[in-house]
C-alpha cells in the first residue's frame, strides 16, 4: 500500500452506503457533522453531477483496464495483474448488475464474476456455474461500493435517498462542490469539480489489520450523454478482507437502452454461509510447558512455548483484535512471563495479522531476514480512526526488535524447553520464505496450512505435504505429531507423523 497516497487522502471525507449494516456498527469520523440536511442547490447540482436513472428500461456502461491484486503471494507486496472488462448495468429504483471478466495473458479461460444489487441486497456469484449467494454485512459492503461507485448517476442515486440522513454538503469554493456522509463502512467524501462533474469518492476506514485505508475512486475526465455522466477512465482501490486491489480502466462503450430483464434476480438464491459467532479463546494444554490458542471465528490456532523466564508465541492470527485475544488468553490462562519472542511461519494474514499486539509488548519477532522489512512496515501503520495499544504507546511507531534466521535457522532453549525454526523455503511451494518450528523434547512439528484437510469425514493431506515431508527428511527430523494452524473449525488440530505420512504417500500415488 502507498502510505503517502494513503495520508493525502486522509482529510477527506465519505460517502457511506448502508448496505446491511446495523446502526449499532456505524462508524463517527473525527469532525464528522452529526447533524444533516442539503439545501435544495445541493440537492439539484448532485442531481446534475450524475443523471438521472431510467426505471422503465436500463443503462450499461463497459470498463476495460487492468486489475493488480495484492494477496496470498510468495513474497509480500507482490502484484499478480489482470486484463480486466467490467459489464455495468444500472437503472431506478438503485438496481445495479455487474459482470466483471478477468484474465491473465496465460489463461486458456475468462472467468467471469456477477454481482447484482437490488437495493440494499447484494447477490454474488463467483463463477458462470456457481450459485448466488447472498452476501451480509462487510462483505456486501466491499462487494456492493466498486458496482456503484462506477455509475455517477447510481452514486448520486444513492446520496439523495439519503439525503435527510447524515448527508452534508455543498460548494467549498468557486472550483469544487463536496458531499460527505458517515455510516458502517467508514467516513466518505465525494467531490465535484466546478461543472459538477464528478472528481473522486473516498472512503476513510480503519482496516484490522493495515490500519487507515482509504478505499478510493478517481474520475478522469466526464463525457455527458442523455444528461448522464459518464468516466471516460477511472482509478479504484479496495481493500477487501485479506486482500487489496488496484483498477486502472477506460470507458470502451455505452448502451443507453437495455431491457429491465437483464437486471432481474435468479430464480434461486442462497443465503450467506453462517459465519462462526464463537468470540472465546480456546486454551488447550499439550503438556510439557506447551499450550494451543484457538480462535474460532478467525479458524486460526497459535502455540505458545514457556521458558524458564519467558515465553514465546508461534502465529498471531488474522488482525489486530484477535491478536489481542490471543495475548489476554495468554495472561488469564497460561502465564504472566513475558512474551520474549513471537513468531511467524510465512507473511501471509492469517499468520502475521495480530502481530502489533505483541509488539505492543515488546517482543522480539522471529523471522526470515527477508521479511524483516514488512515486519517494520507493520510497526509503523497508520491508526488513525481507532488507535490501537501499540498505536497509544508508539503513535509514530517503532523500530522493533527483529531476530532474523541464519541460514535457515534459529534456537531458543533452556532447561524448560526447546524450539527450533526451521524455513524450508520453496519445499512449501507456497512463500519463497515458510517456517515450521520442531519442538524436539516434546516431537511436535507445528506448521501453519501445509499439511491436511477434511473433504467431508475424510483427511487428506494437502498437496503442499509433500514437499514439507521431504523438508523433515533432509533434516532427519521425525516427529510424533504434525500440529497445524489452519483451518481449526471442522479439522483436526494434529496427526500422529505416522498417519500424516501414510496421507502424503496417498496423493503421490494419485
Amino acid at each position: 500500500m502507498r502510505r503517502a497516497r494513503l495520508l493525502a487522502t486522509l482529510a477527506a471525507a465519505l460517502l457511506v452506503v448502508r448496505l446491511a449494516a446495523t446502526p449499532e456498527a456505524s462508524v463517527q469520523a473525527p469532525g464528522a457533522p452529526s447533524a444533516s440536511g442539503l439545501t435544495e442547490m445541493s440537492k439539484t447540482r448532485l442531481l446534475r453531477a450524475g443523471g438521472a436513472l431510467p426505471d422503465d428500461h436500463a443503462v450499461a456502461v463497459t470498463y476495460e483496464g487492468l486489475l493488480e491484486v495484492e494477496s496470498h503471494l510468495e513474497v509480500p507486496h507482490a502484484i499478480l495483474r489482470y486484463h480486466s472488462v467490467r459489464r455495468i448495468v444500472a437503472a431506478s429504483p438503485l438496481r445495479a448488475r455487474l459482470d466483471w471478466t478477468t484474465w491473465r495473458d496465460d489463461d486458456t479461460t475468462h472467468w467471469v464474476e456477477t454481482t447484482i444489487l437490488d437495493g440494499d441486497r447484494v447477490l454474488q456469484r463467483e463463477g458462470p456455474k456457481a450459485p448466488f449467494v447472498e452476501l451480509r454485512g462487510q462483505d456486501a459492503l466491499d462487494t456492493a461500493v466498486p458496482v456503484w461507485s462506477a455509475v455517477p448517476a447510481f452514486t448520486c442515486a444513492r446520496m439523495l435517498a439519503r439525503a435527510d440522513d447524515h448527508l452534508q454538503g455543498g460548494p467549498v469554493s468557486e472550483v469544487e462542490s463536496r458531499y460527505e456522509w458517515d455510516d458502517a463502512l467508514g467516513h466518505a467524501t465525494y467531490r465535484l469539480g466546478p461543472l459538477d462533474d464528478p472528481i473522486s469518492l473516498a472512503i476513510v476506514r480503519d482496516d484490522p489489520r493495515l490500519g487507515t485505508v482509504s478505499q478510493s475512486f478517481h474520475y478522469f475526465s466526464i463525457t455527458t450523454r442523455d444528461g448522464d455522466a459518464w468516466p471516460d477512465s477511472l482509478y479504484s482501490e479496495g481493500y477487501p478482507k485479506g486482500l487489496i486491489w488496484h483498477l486502472h480502466e477506460w470507458r470502451t462503450a455505452l448502451e443507453d437502452t437495455v431491457p429491465l430483464a437483464q437486471l432481474a434476480l435468479p430464480d434461486s438464491i442462497m443465503p450467506s454461509p453462517p459465519q462462526v459467532t464463537d468470540t472465546s479463546a480456546r486454551v488447550v494444554s499439550l503438556g510439557h510447558h506447551l499450550w494451543t490458542v484457538e480462535l474460532r471465528d478467525a479458524d486460526t490456532r497459535s502455540l505458545v512455548a514457556e521458558f524458564g523466564n519467558h515465553l514465546m508465541v508461534m502465529e498471531t492470527s488474522s488482525d489486530v483484535a484477535h491478536g489481542e485475544r490471543i495475548r489476554r488468553a495468554i495472561r488469564d490462562s497460561i502465564s504472566t512471563k513475558p512474551i520474549r519472542y513471537v513468531a511467524f511461519g510465512h507473511h501471509h494474514p492469517d499468520y502475521i495479522g495480530g502481530l502489533r499486539a505483541f509488539l505492543a509488548d515488546s517482543a522480539t519477532v522471529v523471522c526470515a531476514a527477508a521479511n524483516a522489512a514488512y515486519v517494520r512496515e507493520i510497526a509503523h501503520q497508520y491508526f488513525h480512526l481507532t488507535r490501537d495499544r501499540f498505536a497509544v504507546r508508539w503513535p509514530g511507531g517503532m523500530d522493533v526488535p527483529i531476530d532474523t534466521l541464519v541460514d535457515g535457522r534459529w534456537k531458543d532453549a533452556d532447561a524448560t524447553n526447546e524450539v527450533d525454526a526451521i524455513d524450508i523455503g520453496a519445499l512449501s511451494h507456497h512463500t519463497l520464505h515458510y517456517i515450521v518450528f520442531w519442538l524436539p523434547r516434546q516431537k511436535l512439528l507445528f506448521e501453519g496450512d501445509l499439511g491436511f484437510f477434511s473433504v467431508g469425514k475424510t483427511i487428506v493431506a494437502a498437496s503442499r505435504a509433500v514437499g514439507l515431508v521431504q523438508a523433515l527428511e533432509q533434516d532427519k527430523i521425525v516427529p510424533m505429531t504434525v500440529l497445524q494452524g489452519w483451518p481449526v473449525n471442522d479439522n483436526p488440530a494434529g496427526l500422529p507423523y505416522p498417519k500424516f505420512r501414510q496421507l502424503v504417500a496417498q496423493r503421490e500415488q494419485h
